[in-house]
């Protein structure tokens, strides 16, 4: 362990999330269960609300710009993105 370097040893050092005994762990998943529904019912609430305000075609070609632009920020910060191996 001495010859390497930090990279290296970071490597053998990290916190595994496949072990049951890290990460996150919930008592049950009733706390979930109840988020989904609420996120769900807010998220409908807002794509019907959007619905009612386009007046257009332009109006829908921003909207529809957003989202592109919320999809590929979600791509770029997922945490399993892999890296390109040189």
């Amino acid at each position: 362990m001495a010859n390497m370097q930090v990279t290296d040893r970071n490597q053998f050092e990290r916190i595994d999330l496949s072990i049951p005994s890290t990460g996150v762990q919930l008592r049950s998943g009733r706390g979930m269960a109840i988020y989904a529904v609420i996120s769900t019912l807010i998220l409908g609430a807002g794509v019907y609300y959007a619905a009612q305000e386009i007046d257009g075609w332009a109006s829908a070609i921003v909207l529809g710009v957003i989202i592109l632009n919320l999809v590929g920020l979600m791509i770029a910060v997922r945490p399993n993105r892999s890296s390109p191996q040189g």
